[in-house]
């Protein structure tokens, strides 16, 4: 045996179906009183056979469904049981439907109560169950008669058991724990205990998990496997742990317990759904369905997303939105079912559990790539959505639920061939194609501020990069590439050009431009008074020469020439590093200025960082 496995039974009420797991295992699955006494399985039903096999025994009645599709997922193989003195029912079809919905094609077929029925009628049975098999994934599965009563054919159906449990090829651990969970109840002196089969990963006693929808913290106190203490439980247990703080009725079927952070509740997902061939309507836009995966049962609205609706035998992708938040990730199966008449109707798998509200024809490239675990199509996809603000491996791992590894492989295998650019130090993924779009964007962004602010130098790096709103690191990657291919030129106080941008200025502007620079060159740290100068082309000319960084403003609607304020600096920094600190009157005096100039220059220097104000004094920071 590879690892452990869990056995399930399917079939219509009163074929008996606990009879025979009591007769395999020497348990009886049936706990409840409600069922010793009415001698009807009402619930989910457990018994363990060996140190490695469990059967979860389900109901058979029409009402109890829900609880059947609890059972079967995360089975690995079916037993379903037909009484050879009834037949086929329409519970075993139904059954049988929702085993082959959630994807179970191995297994044995078992006609039960042979000891009621001659040999005649046993194989008209037989021939009754091929035929209902005939066409589907489950068809050459074997058939036994076998009297629980009598123990007739018993031992052969161990012994099948044991030969397919023995032929099952070994499934990968998965890299995350999830236990959807199907019972909860207090034990005295341990409190609470919930059960459910282990559909992926492993978890230690001691470790935390995440009950989930609620995304609630909690702590594993103990673990049971098969009625026996374990310290861990891994993928394909039925388990039962015993959790600290939190109540039995704090958690209930349909939850899921889980590593922590990775799974996120969500009321929206998309899959394929199947409809089966038997189901006489259709399913449209804004259709109600019972929506079964798991151990949840809740209830949603369908949204076909290939602009049609489905009718029976056909798939599409949909779009579920459900009335309350449940946990599903890429791979789960699901049940659907209508509520008038009860029945089911079709199945599927889920693709995205997380998708967005919008971009539906981008979404069908990308699920159709989840549907066939092309994992660098995938990746190619979801970076074609996210566009510019790229995504890091976990972010793809968590979005996709992909394996780490095949992430990893994917990833690599798209930087190999040109597709993918990686950036900065988490590792971030863009499209090359992304690279490129962004560029375009960046100079259609500058050309239209030349076209609104001719006489502006350009658009300062922050605003643009706050306007694209493109990942840091793909934004300065693109700036780069523009400034180095001379598309685009970056002059004083970080503003960005194209390259071939000239502010308008006529002969005479330009001529005006320059006698007004000069005046600030001449009047060193006493420099004329903007108001004053403010009169037509002047005030639009001291914006351009602002623009060129020739005129820095400092503050108390002063303008300085830029050379004098690297002049201002350098003598502040010679007098501070000798002294220590430096006030108002001693700064005024090195300058050779009014108090006025010297303040606007030190309020200047506090602003950008270079000194810091101390009561009266300041010093370099």
């Amino acid at each position: 045996m590879v690892y452990p496995l869990i056995i399930g039974t399917a079939g219509h009420i009163d074929h008996g179906k606990s009879v025979l797991v009591q007769a395999i295992t020497g348990q009886d699955p049936d706990r409840l009183p409600e069922e010793k006494q009415r001698g009807m399985t009402i619930d989910l039903g457990f018994a363990f056979w060996g140190e490695d096999v469990a059967f979860i025994d389900v109901p058979g009645h029409e009402r109890l469904i829900r609880n059947m599709v609890a059972g079967v997922s995360g089975i690995d193989l079916f037993l379903l049981v037909i009484a050879a003195d009834e037949g086929v029912k329409p519970q075993t079809i139904e059954h049988l439907q929702i085993l082959q919905i959630l994807g179970i094609k191995e297994g044995v077929v078992v006609l039960t109560k042979t000891d009621l029925v001659d040999a005649q009628i046993i194989e008209r049975r037989r021939g009754e169950v091929e035929r209902l098999l005939w066409g589907t994934p489950l068809q050459g599965s074997p058939i036994l008669p076998v009297s629980a009563l009598t123990g007739q054919g018993l031992e052969e159906l161990k012994e099948v058991l044991r030969e397919l449990l023995e032929a099952r090829e070994k499934v990968g651990e998965g890299e995350i724990f999830r236990l959807p969970v199907d019972r909860s109840f207090s034990i005295k002196g341990f409190g609470t205990v919930v059960t459910g089969t282990v559909i992926s990963g492993r978890v230690e006693v001691g470790e935390e998990v995440e009950l989930l929808p609620a995304k609630r913290p909690l702590r594993i106190r103990g673990i049971e496997v098969m009625g026996k203490p374990r310290p861990e439980v891994r993928r394909g247990m039925r388990a039962a742990l015993n959790l600290r703080g939190i109540g039995k009725e704090e958690i209930k079927r349909g939850d899921s317990l889980a590593t922590p952070s990775f799974f996120q509740p969500t009321r929206r997902l998309e899959g394929e759904l199947s409809l089966l061939k038997g189901f006489p309507g259709e399913v449209k836009g804004g259709s109600w369905l019972k929506f079964l995966t798991g151990t949840a049962e809740v209830v949603g609205r369908v949204y076909p997303l290939e602009g049609r609706p489905l009718r029976r035998g056909q798939s599409g992708l949909v779009r579920f939105n459900l009335e309350v938040n449940i946990t599903g990730a890429l791979g789960d199966r699901f049940v659907v079912r209508i509520p008038s008449p009860p029945s089911t109707i079709g199945g599927g798998e889920i693709l995205d559990p997380y998708p967005p509200t919008k971009r539906r024809g981008e979404r069908l490239d990308y699920l159709n790539a989840l549907k066939g675990r092309e994992v660098p199509q995938v990746i190619r996809e979801r970076l074609l959505w996210r566009r510019s603000r790229g995504a890091t491996e976990n972010e793809l791992w968590q979005a996709t639920q992909l394996p780490w590894k095949l992430i990893r492989v994917g990833l690599r295998e798209l930087q190999e061939n040109g597709n993918l650019v990686r950036l900065g130090e988490g590792s971030h993924y863009f499209l090359t194609s992304s690279l490129l779009k962004l560029k375009e964007r960046i100079i259609d962004e500058v050309k239209g501020f030349h076209r609104q602010n001719p006489y502006r130098l350009g658009v300062g790096e922050d605003e643009l990069g706050h306007r694209l709103r493109a990942h840091l690191e793909l934004y300065r990657k693109a700036l780069q590439e523009l400034l180095k291919s001379g598309e685009l030129s970056l002059h004083s106080g970080r503003k960005l050009a194209l390259s071939s941008h000239h502010i308008p200025l006529s002969p005479q502007e330009e001529q005006l431009k320059e006698e007004l620079e000069e005046r600030f060159l001449k009047g060193v740290f006493s420099p004329p008074s903007p108001r004053e100068l403010k009169r037509g082309d002047a005030s639009r000319l001291m914006g351009v020469l602002q623009e060129m960084g020739a005129l820095v403003p400092t503050g108390h609607s002063l303008l300085f020439h830029e050379k004098w304020v690297k002049r201002a600096e350098e003598l502040l920094r010679e007098y501070v590093q000798e002294k220590g600190e430096i006030n108002l009157r001693e700064f005024k005096e090195i300058l050779h200025t009014s108090r006025r100039f010297a303040l606007s220059l030190l309020t200047y220097f506090d602003n950008q960082g270079i000194t810091r104000r101390v009561g009266e004094v300041r010093r370099l920071r």
